[in-house]
């Protein structure tokens, strides 16, 4: 006796093959009809499995990692910006001073 169970519908082969009886099959069109209702039922749900288990599937755990590391990148980011307004100010300071000594060079030579 074959049962298969999905979404809490049954399909019982034996009471299938009663059913068609009732409805005046003759006992081998009722087991021929079974049967093959119970070879496409199988071959549903081996290529759902198959689908199901093809597919990448995340977990919570894995979204909960990528938030993580998404967090770390943006932190980096962050860092980074620090990092170039740092070196873009000491630049800035550096060519302003640079220019104040090339003015006051130049405002000497000028004067003397």
């Amino acid at each position: 006796m074959t049962t298969f169970a999905v979404n809490n519908h049954k399909f019982n082969i034996v009471e299938y093959i009663q059913k068609l009886r009732k409805a005046e099959f003759t006992q081998l069109q009722a087991e021929t009809i079974a049967q093959e209702t119970e070879l496409l039922i199988e071959s549903a749900i081996d290529q759902t499995k198959n689908t199901i288990d093809s597919k990448e599937l995340a977990t919570k755990g894995d979204i909960e990692l990528v938030k993580r590391d998404i967090e770390l990148v943006k932190r980096d980011i962050e860092q980074a910006k620090l990092e170039i307004e740092t070196r873009l100010i000491k630049w800035m300071i550096g060519t302003g001073a640079a220019g104040v000594i090339a003015v006051a060079g130049i405002l000497k030579l000028m004067l003397h």
